[in-house]
């Protein structure tokens, strides 16, 4: 799924995500992953708001974490959380949509910050909100 984020500062970037709808696949996430391509990344969906918090401890690589709310701002992100690490990475509140990326990514492209939004093709927004 093609996933894209837009700054307030014009700048935008994408990537080809998959998407993590159910319980299952939002529990298995990087698991086990010692490696990422580039722009690869992972779409939690959540059919509710929640505080659900992450965890890298069965996850071999750093990532960035964004959290966003139902209408696609992002209210909250993690810069490099470590590999193995098993403290519980969270929003500072409720998050509809998580996006897991490499470690690095958000500020190498520009969107990682207050007022980035978030918008995908394949069922859920099209176009920024």
């Amino acid at each position: 799924m093609y996933v894209a984020l837009y700054a307030p500062n014009g700048r935008a970037a994408a990537l080809d995500a998959r998407i993590a709808r159910t319980p299952a696949a939002r529990a298995m996430g990087f698991t086990g992953r010692t490696s990422l391509a580039p722009d690869e990344a992972i779409l939690f969906a959540f059919p509710e708001d929640t505080r659900t918090p992450f965890t890298l401890a069965a996850t071999g690589v750093a990532l960035d974490l964004a959290f966003f709310d139902a209408a696609g701002r992002m209210v909250g992100a993690h810069y490099g959380a470590r590999a193995r690490d098993p403290r519980p990475y969270g929003a500072p509140g409720p998050y509809r949509y998580a996006l897991e990326v490499p470690a690095g990514w958000l500020a190498a492209h520009g969107v990682g910050g207050p007022g980035t939004v978030i918008a995908w093709s394949s069922g859920g927004f099209t176009q920024p909100v």
